[in-house]
């Protein structure tokens, strides 16, 4: 969906949410599984993680969010960085299954 040729900005904003609801459905697993690699407040991850989606005009389209922000730049940064998180989540998930 995001890659598509003809994909415009507004296009774009659906997989990377997409992506985000993935994540939401584990929210609580992820915090702890991101905390065992490292010393981290759990919420500090869930606030990057998750602040994005919410901040920037891609889940909500509310009167706050961010909107002036290079989105042809940022968009492309947010799915790999999104992607990215659920491979490290589900790589995680194996090594702490398996010591």
């Amino acid at each position: 969906m995001y890659y598509r040729f003809d994909t415009d900005m507004e296009a774009k904003k659906k997989p990377i949410n997409i992506l985000a609801d993935i994540l939401e459905k584990v929210r609580d697993d992820l915090k702890e599984t991101l905390n065992q690699e490292y010393d981290v407040s759990k919420n500090e991850h869930d606030r990057l993680i998750f602040g994005i989606v919410n901040e920037y005009n891609i889940r909500h389209n509310k009167a706050d969010q961010k909107t002036d922000y290079s989105r042809e730049i940022w968009y492309d940064w947010m799915m790999q960085y999104y992607t990215s998180t659920i491979i490290t989540y589900c790589k995680l998930k194996k090594v702490h299954a398996n010591p």
